[in-house]
């Protein structure tokens, strides 16, 4: 399948449209991450496609990732359930370590983002 990549994607008007015509076009797969902060805006339009039944869940692979700040045992459920609920799915089909190299949440970052 077709799957669309949401990084730098984070105007919430432009990424919620980004995928409701991928989804209309035929793309089945979608990747975000926390880091993006764009998966309120992929929740959105995943909440508009699943309400009108353009599409139904189980035919959408939807991935994210772990930030680098949640790498702690104890932040790692944390981390997964804000993603499911910004997304307003039930479950992820593939969650993800995004970098494995940890970051404390509470240091400037060293890169851009």
């Amino acid at each position: 399948f077709f799957g669309l990549g949401t990084w730098r994607s984070s105007c919430p008007d432009e990424v919620q449209r980004s995928v409701l015509s991928a989804i209309s076009c035929g793309y089945r797969l979608i990747d975000t991450a926390a880091r993006y902060r764009n998966e309120h805006a992929i929740g959105r339009a995943l909440a508009t496609l699943l309400s009108d039944n353009s599409v139904s869940r189980d035919e959408l692979w939807i991935t994210s990732k772990l930030d680098n700040t949640h790498h702690r045992h104890h932040h790692v459920r944390e981390a997964c359930e804000r993603s499911l609920s910004l997304l307003g799915t039930s479950h992820l089909d593939l969650f993800l370590v995004h970098f494995p190299v940890a970051i404390d949440p509470h240091s400037p970052l060293p890169y851009e983002v």
